[in-house]
């Protein structure tokens, strides 16, 4: 099993590299995010989709994770995405995220986008 940092260890430094590559995690980015970069953080995996000419955008069904422990942002979120058409589940925390991000990759059926709000440091 992977052997990832205690949470004070997150909070402090990053997670290595080589840590993420190993989870198939190819970009990640630390808040607070400036619309630009968010943009440039989410409009590439959306793009990894190619929907072929002629087909509608609601055909395109993504399978989302959403890691957000504040439960009016999952109202808010998970309603947004579902009018969309997309598939999604909710974690309560990342710790949570993380076995449901190991399940499915245990049985083969990635996520397409996993969505994680910033944590708050006391």
């Amino acid at each position: 099993m992977l052997g990832l940092p205690k949470l004070h260890e997150q909070l402090l430094s990053p997670i290595p590299v080589k840590d993420c590559l190993e989870m198939g995690i190819n970009t990640y980015y630390t808040t607070p995010l400036n619309l630009q970069e968010l943009s440039n953080a989410i409009v590439p995996a959306l793009e990894s989709h190619q929907v072929a000419p002629g087909d509608s955008v609601k055909e395109t069904i993504l399978s989302i994770l959403l890691a957000e422990d504040n439960l009016v942002n999952q109202k808010l979120a998970v309603k947004l995405l579902e009018v969309a058409g997309h598939k999604i589940e909710v974690a309560d925390n990342g710790e949570i995220a993380y076995e449901k991000y190991r399940g499915r990759l245990a049985a083969n059926t990635p996520y397409d986008v996993i969505l994680v709000s910033s944590c708050q440091q006391s």
